[in-house]
């Protein structure tokens, strides 16, 4: 059996999108799936970060302002990512938009996911995370994603077309499912994120520490929050615990928050391990709470839309009590039945061992 590209996000500025690619890769080799990850340039990824200075047109002075204020940060971020990645993932060489069909001779299958990879609009609806490039029997993913409900009806003849020679197809949404049988009629499985494939004995091996004074408790948002930055003002001050807040914009300072400036994503996973208290609105902060138990909250509804994906997620453990609104300040200390969240979490590791054992016999069949 030759080896098989793992096509994703590999290489986005975030922490998720790192440790789910790691992750996918660390769970092929322990199954028996000989694996690189394709080095892909994206040229609208590439385009994005390359731009340190995003202005809105609305409120030019403050988006120039918070603009300048980030671009430290995001270069420091940035350098860090590609450290993460020359260190920790097995890498393909570089291919983009125009070498990319040569990766077809070159390995026996792919498989596209996980993240927003099969988006009508996120990095730009490249059709290299559908598998363009490759030969029919080569195509499958896992735990991809739409990103959004429904898609565009304007772009489903594409879809259509690009995802019929799936071999075999897992989503990350319920939304994925219905949305590939009402444009394919093919069946499809839902799995979980990458991240949570591993165990905490496992992530242990890649978790770095940073110094801060201990016990902390970490604020960490991939989205604009409503209420959870107060939130975690008020328990730091009941708990006596300074808050450190892991964000890229450092401006305006509020009292009772320190600052971290980004980390890469092994330091990350350090930080989760380490807190004592975890606040969060990202999928992942959620997901590496879980990973390691930890006495965690999370802020559902931010400005831009609500996080689906972790209600799911908490929903499927039966993890209750945790969403910060307006109205509601859970407590971080209520008991969580760890014992029967990780029973769910391995038999759906199970789930995708048999699948991911599915890919290896599909490709060996085809040989």
């Amino acid at each position: 059996m030759k080896k098989v590209g793992i096509i994703t996000f590999h290489n986005a500025l975030s922490y998720g999108a790192a440790l789910q690619s790691y992750a996918l890769q660390k769970f092929l080799d322990a199954n028996g799936i000989d694996n690189d990850i394709i080095d892909y340039e994206c040229d609208y990824i590439n385009k994005r970060y390359k731009k340190l200075l995003n202005i809105d047109k609305r409120n030019i002075p403050k988006s120039l302002a918070g603009s300048v204020l980030r671009a430290g940060n995001k270069r420091l971020n940035l350098k860090l990512s590609r450290e993460f990645r020359q260190k920790h993932m097995r890498l393909s060489p570089s291919y983009n938009k125009s070498t990319i069909a040569s990766c077809a001779d070159k390995y026996s299958g792919f498989i596209s996911g996980s993240d927003q990879v099969w988006s009508p609009t996120c990095a730009g609806f490249d059709t290299a995370y559908l598998l363009d490039f490759a030969k029919p029997g080569q195509k499958f993913s896992y735990a991809a994603s739409f990103g959004v409900p429904v898609i565009p009806k304007e772009k489903e003849p594409e879809y259509k077309k690009l995802l019929e020679d799936f071999s075999l197809i897992s989503l990350r949404e319920q939304s994925g499912e219905d949305i590939v049988k009402s444009v394919t009629d093919k069946e499809a499985c839902m799995n979980i994120d990458p991240t949570l494939l591993l165990k905490s004995s496992q992530w242990d091996k890649l978790a770095c520490n940073i110094e801060l004074k201990k016990p902390y408790i970490l604020l960490f948002g991939v989205l604009k929050p409503k209420n959870m930055v107060q939130y975690a003002v008020k328990l730091g001050k009941e708990k006596n615990l300074p808050v450190y807040n892991l964000t890229d914009l450092h401006f305006p300072k509020i009292d009772g928050i320190n600052y971290i400036k980004p980390v890469s994503p092994d330091m990350f996973i350090g930080l989760i391990k380490n807190a004592e208290y975890v606040v969060t609105n990202s999928f992942h902060g959620s997901a590496f709470s879980i990973i390691y138990h930890k006495k965690f909250v999370m802020e559902l509804d931010s400005y831009s839309k609500r996080n689906t994906r972790s209600e799911e997620l908490l929903k499927m453990l039966g993890i209750e009590n945790k969403e910060i609104t307006k109205d509601c300040s859970p407590d971080p200390d209520l008991p969580v039945d760890w014992v029967k969240a990780d029973e769910i979490l391995e038999a759906e590791r199970e789930k995708s061992r048999l699948y991911v054992g599915k890919i290896k016999d599909a490709i060996e069949k085809a040989r």
